[in-house]
């Protein structure tokens, strides 16, 4: 499945959910998570839609400079930071005037067909902040590989405040940290395979060679052979 941004938050968790119960409907051994155009966002719709191919536990985190941590964590379709649970529903913010969002997250409990399945996940120069954060969410996570070339290097949080004039300041304020305890932010992630590819590669549909690579690695594993 390729994960686009969530730049257009609203109904983006349900309709993802909805893409992998439906794909899962065939029984597949094996998953494709393709972040290739995925330059950020919200990274809890995305984390909510991939749930299931995720699992339950400790996913990663934010660490700030002095070395305060904000652990990513999932439980029976629930995400959490820091202990917080992520809502289903954002309200209205009185202070930025920004609008409310419905279904931000689904609380996606739904249980795979083939259980633990590999997980390929696609990356790219344009895969980016929140989509960096996704890769790093299966960073650790057993019988999961990255494919393609490094990231854009933006591993990172911001924290946003409200000026007088009606303007946002975004400020970066944290990393993003895998599971392992290995801390991400300025540099590019590198896949664990190398594969080089371009923009036409993706849009053809067809002898994609990161998708090839990726589908060779899926084949080799032992819920795939035949």
């Amino acid at each position: 499945m390729s994960l686009p941004t969530t730049d257009r938050i609203t109904g983006y968790a349900k309709t993802g959910a909805q893409v992998v119960r439906t794909l899962d409907a065939s029984r597949p051994c094996g998953w494709i998570v393709d972040l290739r155009a995925d330059s950020g966002g919200a990274i809890w719709p995305k984390l909510d839609a991939l749930a299931p191919l995720v699992g339950d536990g400790h996913l990663g985190g934010f660490v700030d400079a002095d070395g305060n941590q904000a652990a990513w964590t999932l439980h029976r379709g629930q995400l959490s930071i820091g202990g917080e649970a992520v809502p289903k529903d954002i309200p209205p913010n009185i202070e930025t005037g920004a609008s409310g969002i419905n279904d931000y997250v689904t609380h996606n409990a739904y249980v795979l067909k083939q259980p633990r399945p590999p997980v390929a996940i696609l990356t790219g120069p344009k895969t980016a902040s929140a989509g960096e954060a996704t890769l790093i969410a299966f960073r650790g996570r057993p019988d999961s590989r990255s494919f393609g070339l490094p990231t854009a290097g933006l591993a990172t949080g911001n924290a946003s405040y409200p000026l007088s004039d009606g303007a946002l300041l975004l400020v970066t304020s944290t990393a993003d940290m895998d599971r392992t305890g290995r801390r991400y932010a300025n540099t590019p992630i590198t896949p664990d395979v190398h594969v080089t590819f371009t923009d036409h590669d993706i849009h053809q549909g067809t002898d994609d060679p990161v998708i090839n690579t990726a589908r060779k690695w899926l084949e080799s594993r032992p819920t795939c052979k035949k």
